[in-house]
């Protein structure tokens, strides 16, 4: 029974992409990423004013470090859909903002899980892993080891963010009443661009995305004072994919 339901469940990707053209037959991908985060909320800045997304307040001495791990599903040849796990450490410090005397630094760990939907500007040329025909390989394999080819897309999501604020210091040392380090989970909006390399069955990748969230703790403090936004947190991720052959996956699985 569990084999059975585990071919049902692979099944379904293969049967939908068969209904489709043949060059759509290899449409899934596993993806993984390495990448930075920022982190726009209560603690830094340098405008005293509000901002675009709180852009103009970027530091890039709070920049820290994510990971990533994705699985995305073409339906059309500028559709597809993408599910998405990321791990970040955030930071951010009052030192030489708007409010330097303030809270010294904090530490948060962030952990996203989200499900987003691509829109490709140019049409993706889907193609299936290397070896997958003996004449391509004799005739066209090389030439297409050497296609760059950018495929710049949109997207846009909606997922959960568990922040797990670790550390924050006052400059004073004392505790302020709107300071917590209490775990948390979000809603999130990851809003942004990006853009591919092909390389046959491996596809370099690169994202840059703002995500939206319900809460206003990913900093572990919140004054209405200061601001009375919700915390925005960007990534910048360099992803590498590859191309999945499920036909590989059923030979196995023949009785």
């Amino acid at each position: 029974m569990k084999r059975i339901a585990i071919i049902l469940f692979l099944l379904i990707p293969v049967v939908l992409s068969a209904q489709r053209r043949g060059k759509l037959r290899y449409n899934n991908e596993l993806s993984f990423g390495i990448g930075t985060t920022n982190v726009f909320g209560d603690i830094g800045g340098t405008s005293a004013e509000e901002n675009f997304f709180g852009l103009r307040d970027l530091d890039i001495t709070s920049t820290r470090y994510s990971f990533s791990f994705g699985y995305r599903y073409y339906f059309t040849e500028r559709i597809s859909a993408k599910g998405f796990l990321m791990y970040g450490n955030l930071y951010g410090t009052d030192k030489g903002s708007k409010n330097p005397n303030r809270i010294d630094h904090y530490k948060t760990n962030m952990f996203e899980g989200s499900l987003q939907a691509e829109f490709y500007i140019l049409p993706y040329q889907l193609k299936p892993p290397p070896g997958y025909d003996i004449m391509q390989l004799r005739s066209g394999y090389k030439k297409s080891l050497l296609r760059f080819i950018p495929r710049p897309y949109i997207f846009v999501g909606i997922g959960a963010s568990c922040y797990m604020p670790k550390e924050i210091v006052s400059v004073s040392g004392e505790v302020y009443d709107n300071m917590s380090t209490d775990n948390g989970v979000a809603i999130v909006v990851p809003i942004g661009i990006g853009s591919k390399l092909e390389f046959n069955a491996i596809t370099l990748g690169a994202e840059l995305g703002g995500r939206i969230t319900t809460t206003d703790f990913l900093d572990a403090y919140s004054n209405p004072e200061f601001s009375d936004s919700k915390d925005i947190y960007y990534s910048f991720i360099v992803s590498f994919a590859y191309t999945l052959d499920y036909s590989k996956v059923f030979k196995k699985w023949r009785f």
